[in-house]
């Protein structure tokens, strides 16, 4: 663990709502929620996380936002409603990367579900998506410039998670 070079550092948020600690380059984080779990993603490069509790969810609802082939793959899934949950994770930690709003999912980009990569405006973007079953069942994925293969989950208590918060806020760096 080390400190970041301005103990002044603080919490800030851009226009789209995306977190950020002033006065500090080469750290980025971001977080989500859904149900009971939270989800935190580190990195030195911009990052998106989103978690969804997997639920029933009329999926045709969000055809503005999916194309032919994700509609194929979740209508020929098993498990509709986690393949959707999925996909959707994946598109939504892309957007929290990108710092842009679900408003950039109108934009033109592309998602490869088997080598776990989106092309966007020239550049290439890694994602990494995980089940996490517990009482109830979510989809996280994790959105970075940087290959993610190797992110993994840790659990954290609710008091881990308040002294992480905590640190954040005071300027301390918990990446090993």
């Amino acid at each position: 663990m080390g400190a970041y070079p301005d103990d002044s550092a603080k919490l800030d948020k851009t226009e789209y709502g995306k977190p950020f600690v002033k006065n500090r380059t080469g750290y980025e984080f971001n977080l989500s929620h859904s149900g009971r779990l939270i989800a935190f993603a580190e990195d030195d490069a911009p990052v998106g996380v989103d978690v969804e509790l997997v639920k029933e969810k009329d999926y045709r609802l969000f055809h503005r936002y999916l194309n032919t082939e994700e509609m194929s793959m979740i209508e020929s899934s098993s498990d509709p409603e986690a393949c959707f949950f999925e996909i959707w994770t994946v598109r939504e930690a892309f957007a929290k990367e990108e710092g842009l709003g679900l408003g950039i999912l109108d934009k033109q980009f592309s998602v490869d579900y088997k080598s776990r990569r989106i092309s966007y405006d020239g550049r290439v973007l890694y994602f990494k998506s995980f089940d996490r079953f517990a009482d109830e069942r979510y989809k996280i994925s994790v959105c970075s410039v940087h290959d993610v293969s190797d992110a993994v989950l840790t659990e954290l208590t609710p008091a881990d998670w308040e002294q992480r918060i905590e640190s954040l806020k005071q300027g301390i760096n918990y990446r090993t």
